[in-house]
């Protein structure tokens, strides 16, 4: 009889422990996705709340655009680069294409990231398929893009620098 009452007090024991060891994980509401403004890390359950900024400048544009070489010979060339969003960020952005992929093959697209405050563009210091991108600037006037285009070549540092422009084409 002792060991019997002794198993059905360790049932109860084990039961309350597990009991208290399976605690449900408390429902935080909010904006689950990082790109938003008013992203929370704390929420779990989305609540449709969240706030994007600069969706109007996200999409394709057709540029021109007028580069200066290192022998300080003027190239000009028309193309599409493509704005999109960047991974968890909400003023940053990617442009695809950048400087027409700085080399002739669309399979070596060069993607630079940037930030958008506002109608400026702010392209940051970063190396991308060996290419030093430096430090420049723009911004969007209605459905119109202008920026500046400034790198290093990877072997030699030759630098091209020259002004983009274009209009959004969806």
């Amino acid at each position: 009889m002792k060991k019997y009452v002794y198993n059905i007090i360790m049932i109860y024991v084990i039961l309350i422990w597990v009991g208290c060891t399976n605690e449900t994980e408390e429902t935080i509401r909010g904006c689950t996705n990082c790109n938003a403004i008013n992203f929370d890390d704390d929420a779990n359950e989305d609540d449709s709340s969240c706030i994007f900024i600069n969706t109007n400048r996200l999409g394709d544009y057709a540029v021109i655009d007028s580069t200066m070489d290192w022998v300080f010979e003027w190239w000009y060339d028309e193309y599409n680069i493509s704005i999109v969003r960047d991974s968890c960020s909400s003023i940053g952005i990617k442009i695809n294409n950048y400087a027409n992929g700085i080399t002739t093959s669309l399979d070596n697209s060069i993607c630079v990231s940037a930030d958008i405050i506002g109608d400026s563009i702010f392209i940051p210091y970063q190396v991308v398929s060996d290419y030093e991108i430096l430090e420049t600037d723009g911004y969007f006037r209605e459905d119109s893009i202008f920026f500046q285009i400034y790198y290093l070549t990877p072997n030699f540092g030759d630098p091209y620098i020259g002004y983009v422009e274009g209009k959004k084409i969806n």
